[in-house]
């Protein structure tokens, strides 16, 4: 079936172009998107809707961004961190206006990444397929 990410994304309309880009990427890569902090936790831990894991499998990859109301996503990357399930998952923070200082918290919490969102479509989906290249190793060949 390929790889599944797990996507934390407040804002609708970046959810969407990420959806879109996710959409475009060879070998295909499955993906969910979560509206806040609390919802991702939720998935990860497989309880309440998420708990049909064929219907919602855990992460190869999560990706999540950084400004959002409530928890910030450096606080949720803080939290995965000490889950030990999710002690070695991939995380890519994904950042449209992230400061000098969060960006510096998230690679020391281990991020693999941190990048900027592109405003382009088509500059999402190259950087998103190159991502889950360096990854998983097998994307984008």
């Amino acid at each position: 079936m390929g790889k599944h990410v797990l996507v934390l994304e407040n804002d609708a309309n970046d959810a969407l172009l990420i959806g879109m880009a996710f959409k475009s990427l060879v070998p295909p890569v499955s993906w969910y998107i979560c509206r806040n902090p609390g919802e991702a936790k939720a998935y990860l831990r497989g309880v309440g809707l998420y708990s049909n894991r064929e219907k919602y499998p855990l992460p190869a990859a999560i990706f999540t961004d950084i400004k959002m109301d409530g928890q910030t996503g450096i606080q949720f990357l803080a939290w995965i961190r000490g889950q030990s399930a999710f002690k070695h998952t991939p995380i890519v923070v994904l950042t449209g206006a992230g400061s000098p200082e969060e960006i510096r918290q998230a690679e020391e919490l281990g991020a693999q990444r941190v990048l900027t969102k592109p405003a382009r479509l088509q500059d999402l989906q190259q950087m998103l397929q190159q991502t889950c290249a360096e990854l998983f190793g097998d994307a984008g060949n």
